[in-house]
């Protein structure tokens, strides 16, 4: 492994920073603005764009994973330790919080209300502790992607432990996850055919072109996947919105070519840097501190008098920092442990 894969590219740290805050972004305007905190106001459809981020993640997790494993050894030993790795990086954080939104649930019924968790029970409460696609809707609904991203990982997986044997298994599931944007699988195969898992051959195919760039190529590239999310948006904006399979078929290709561009990018912001490390506890806490926040800016004095973009810049802004501070005080000491290996020896630098 090149040291260029191993650490991390800043300008991809900038990409998961406006991808999160964009689902921060929706989720507030499109939920939790018009139903708690100005009962039938929002501020506009422009922020339904954020949702989009999704697209952006799906790509990013295939490019980062085809880019760090294309090349090296294989065998039940890398396999195994390229599924503890994901796990080591994904579920202290998401057992943390999904215990935390459960307990709340269980306290404060309210909660679960605004956060749409649904009943909680026992079986369900087990069930989302591993996220997998076509189970019960996970207790903390966001994780519907991570279970997507764990059938991504566990076929990957099997590449990496018999490749001339299972390559053929996971490039079929590609193909007909393709498929699936131009007509909807049947019952039970939705479970692991969806549009959104093109997202992740996107990105690989994007890894794969990173190689054959030629020089000065960033420029073109950037304002190409720009024309087609501006496109996209165009779309989005002015008409009742995207279904899955539209959604993928404009936003998937966008986000390959962006995120192309920004692997290329050195010198960026810090604070996108510091936003994009962060951006995976951003994604988990947002809903919960939104449920929380809403409510109470409903009652600050002269809320009634904010404009909607005002009152979603204050949502938004207040999760995001949730976030950020769970990012801190909790992800990074959860992280810094389970790389933690007995020789003393740090793991490598994961792909999210």
């Amino acid at each position: 492994m090149s040291g260029e894969t191993a650490e991390r590219l800043p300008g991809l740290d900038a990409g998961r920073a406006l991808a999160a805050i964009g689902v921060v972004f929706f989720h507030a305007n499109n939920y939790f603005l018009p139903v708690v905190a100005i009962p039938g106001e929002d501020a506009g459809s422009f922020w339904r764009l954020g949702q989009h981020g999704v697209e952006f993640f799906f790509v990013l997790s295939g490019f980062l994973v085809l880019l760090r494993h294309r090349r090296g050894d294989r065998g039940e030993a890398v396999a195994a330790a390229f599924l503890l790795g994901r796990a080591r990086r994904l579920l202290p954080l998401y057992w943390t919080v999904l215990a935390c939104v459960a307990l709340g649930i269980a306290l404060a019924p309210a909660f679960g209300l605004h956060l749409g968790a649904g009943r909680l029970s026992a079986e369900r409460l087990l069930a989302s502790l591993v996220p997998l696609p076509g189970a019960e809707e996970p207790v903390l609904r966001v994780a519907w992607t991570l279970g997507r991203e764990a059938l991504f990982y566990m076929l990957f997986a099997l590449v990496l432990l018999r490749p001339a044997r299972f390559r053929p298994l996971f490039l079929g599931w590609m193909a007909a996850s393709g498929l699936t944007v131009f007509m909807a699988p049947p019952a039970p195969l939705d479970a692991v055919l969806s549009p959104f898992d093109l997202c992740f051959g996107l990105g690989m195919l994007a890894a794969l072109a990173r190689e054959r760039l030629p020089a000065g190529a960033a420029a073109p590239l950037a304002t190409l996947g720009l024309a087609i999310v501006l496109a996209g948006a165009a779309g989005e904006m002015t008409g009742p919105g995207w279904g899955e399979a539209a959604r993928v078929a404009i936003f998937g290709p966008g986000s390959a070519l962006l995120v192309l561009v920004l692997a290329m990018a050195r010198r960026v912001p810090r604070m996108l840097v510091a936003l994009g490390r962060g951006s995976f506890a951003i994604y988990l806490v947002h809903g919960s501190a939104l449920a929380l926040v809403a409510p109470a800016a409903r009652r600050l004095p002269g809320a009634a008098a904010l404009p909607p973009a005002a009152m979603l810049a204050l949502l938004t802004g207040t999760a995001v920092a949730a976030g950020m501070l769970v990012h801190r005080l909790v992800e990074g000491p959860l992280v810094a442990a389970a790389r933690a290996r007995p020789s003393g020896r740090a793991a490598p630098a994961e792909t999210r």
